[in-house]
């Protein structure tokens, strides 16, 4: 048996901008996992615990995958995670890092990493249709990167230390849903949509510089912009508003919807001092809090 996992990731700044060209930041959150094991077996099978509304997908995934490697079927594979799912967290993309992975390990096979993420990017087409390929990435590598569609994403040298709390916003997100509405409002005003999709551009190279200077005030600031120019493109929702309320409550320097929006997730810059205290009193309230260290 051969058991591999990958883990989860974050959007920091420029989720959907980038899927039409433009750059974004995304980091890997380590301690959420998800664990593929492979083993022999009489034929293929999947336990696959783990809810999926299309029961034919894990299926078709772990096929694609074993086409890529030219692997033979006959094999068992079963998933373990504390991950999230439906909530921003790169579950999808996970899920097939850590297949492939497994059964390319499970094969005897010592893929590259660029290996890893054209095999995943592949299998997660799948789930969320024509995606960026930013949640592959950053899960493959488990590194801080830029990303620009197209182009081999740049690994970030993050010297200064930063808090982050990530708060569930108990409303599950639907990616492609939420992809698929923005596209038609792209399509029916690229002008005015296009205009906020340059404001992101802007907003993620500086987030680059404050993140690489340590620059903490200034990344709250764009933080914030970011989160506004998500609004007037119609991926936020009220749950979302009211957590970033809360957070700013709390003493939050910035704070945004990370990943699809419409649900899942927010997060919040605190000084490093209060981050845990933050996550206390969320808790205490019933909310789902994971505190994320740059």
């Amino acid at each position: 048996m051969v058991s591999l996992s990958a883990c989860g990731k974050i959007i920091l700044f420029g989720e959907h901008s980038v899927v039409y060209g433009k750059p974004a930041i995304a980091v890997p959150l380590k301690d959420l996992r998800i664990e593929a094991r492979v083993e022999s077996c009489d034929e293929l099978t999947i336990d696959d615990d783990t809810p999926d509304p299309d029961e034919e997908r894990p299926k078709k995934f772990v096929k694609l995958i074993l086409d890529e490697l030219e692997a033979g079927s006959n094999i068992k594979i079963a998933f373990n995670t504390n991950m999230p799912v439906s909530s921003g967290f790169g579950a999808s993309a996970a899920f097939c890092v850590a297949s492939v992975k497994a059964i390319a390990g499970f094969n005897n096979m010592d893929l590259p990493v660029e290996r890893i993420k054209e095999i995943s990017s592949k299998a997660e087409a799948l789930f969320h249709g024509n995606a960026s390929g930013l949640d592959t990435a950053v899960v493959a590598h488990e590194k801080p990167i830029y990303f620009v569609k197209g182009k081999e994403p740049e690994l970030l040298n993050i010297y200064h230390r930063f808090s982050f709390a990530i708060v569930n916003t108990g409303i599950k997100s639907n990616t492609s849903e939420v992809v698929a509405e923005l596209r038609e409002r792209y399509e029916a005003d690229k002008q005015r949509i296009g205009d906020v999709f340059d404001e992101v551009e802007e907003i993620v190279r500086k987030g680059r510089v404050a993140l690489e200077k340590g620059d903490v005030s200034l990344l709250g600031e764009l933080m914030d912009k970011n989160q506004d120019c998500l609004e007037r493109l119609g991926v936020s929702c009220s749950e979302i508003d009211n957590v970033i309320r809360k957070l700013k409550g709390f003493g939050a320097l910035g704070a945004k919807l990370s990943g699809a929006g419409k649900g899942g997730n927010v997060i919040a810059l605190f000084p490093e001092e209060i981050a845990e205290e933050v996550k206390e009193a969320l808790e205490k309230e019933g909310k789902d809090v994971i505190i994320a260290k740059l």
